[in-house]
């Protein structure tokens, strides 16, 4: 699963493109129960490894900043910090319902 599977594709100059401005990525919801990570030293600004721990793959780090309001991970995800880990049975049911086809 990419983060630009739920991006519009446009074709723009005879090249397709997927347009920032349209997504669904605003509609991922938790609906199970999550678990709570602490941000450490080693993980600041690095949602990468903070996914690797929960899913075994680096492919979720933009769906935990998601589920934690984070635009910019290099600044806002510090030591310290409590996110919200989301269930990947959540995650699943996002990519079904809300992938742009």
């Amino acid at each position: 699963m990419k983060r630009t599977d739920f991006f519009k594709k446009v074709t723009v100059e005879n090249k397709a493109e997927v347009d920032p401005l349209q997504h669904t990525l605003g509609l991922f919801r938790m609906n199970r129960p999550y678990q709570l990570h602490i941000v450490t030293a080693e993980e600041e600004g690095r949602p990468d490894l903070i996914s690797y721990r929960y899913y075994d793959t680096v492919e979720y780090w933009w769906l935990i900043c998601v589920a934690n309001d984070i635009q910019c991970p290099f600044l806002e995800l510090y030591a310290g910090r409590e996110l919200k880990i989301p269930s990947i049975l959540d995650i699943a049911d996002f990519y079904r319902k809300y992938r742009v086809r």
